[in-house]
């Protein structure tokens, strides 16, 4: 066996399959419904396992959104997405994170469901989790900021949550058979277009080489029309 190829037995391994177990059981059981004996059942380990690695149910939870949230960061560090050029960068993470949300699409119903049963721990467990993502999304949109490439009267912490809502509800709805003539694709492209164009800092007027004096074209003249 060559040294260099990690192990696929273990602790990492077992850690692993209780974290993919945990996804399905939580989404088939919900929050409530789901127990540590059934997620250790599922991933074929000791429930003892279980508790050594994650001391209960909340501590296998924070670890399946800790998962869940590093794909999405992931996005904002991979270097073909994020060139510098905002409409270009938007679009390509627009894509990529709508994809991502489509492969979590049962598990984020789940939370959907049980925010409403159990609202306080849903959003602590929300919060917590999403921080890391939404912090890095958000010193993207300030380096655009310092650049002049974004508005300044826009906040980027609200800015991140509007981008990443809208994508989100459009998955909803295409998962669940709401979309009429168009498809996903088209959604995404129009919506971060429209999006981009309320975000995109206004543009300079146009001067001349000589100075601040506006060019021919934008001259205002006084000289009456010849009849």
């Amino acid at each position: 066996m060559n040294k260099s190829t990690p192990p696929t037995t273990g602790k990492a391994a077992a850690r692993e399959r209780l974290i993919a177990a945990a996804i399905r059981v939580f989404e088939r059981e919900g929050l409530r419904g789901a127990t540590t004996r059934e997620i250790a059942r599922e991933a074929e380990v000791n429930e003892v396992t279980l508790f050594r690695h994650f001391q209960n149910k909340d501590g296998l939870l924070a670890a399946v959104m800790e998962h869940k949230m590093q794909l999405h960061t992931e996005l904002l560090e991979t270097e073909s997405i994020w060139t510098g050029d905002l409409a270009h960068d938007l679009h390509e993470y627009g894509k990529a994170l709508y994809r991502a949300l489509g492969k979590s699409e049962a598990f984020i119903r789940m939370l959907v469901g049980e925010a409403k049963r159990q609202p306080d721990y849903s959003r602590h467990m929300m919060i917590d989790a999403s921080r890391p993502t939404c912090e890095r999304f958000a010193a993207r949109l300030r380096d655009a900021l310092r650049n002049g490439r974004m508005r300044a009267d826009l906040d980027p912490v609200i800015v991140v949550d509007a981008f990443t809502d809208m994508l989100l509800f459009g998955m909803l709805r295409e998962t669940a058979q709401w979309m009429p003539y168009y498809d996903a694709e088209s959604y995404v492209q129009t919506y971060v277009s429209v999006f981009i164009a309320g975000l995109a800092a206004p543009k300079t007027k146009q001067t001349s080489k000589r100075g601040n004096t506006p060019t021919p074209s934008a001259k205002k003249s006084n000289t009456p029309p010849k009849r």
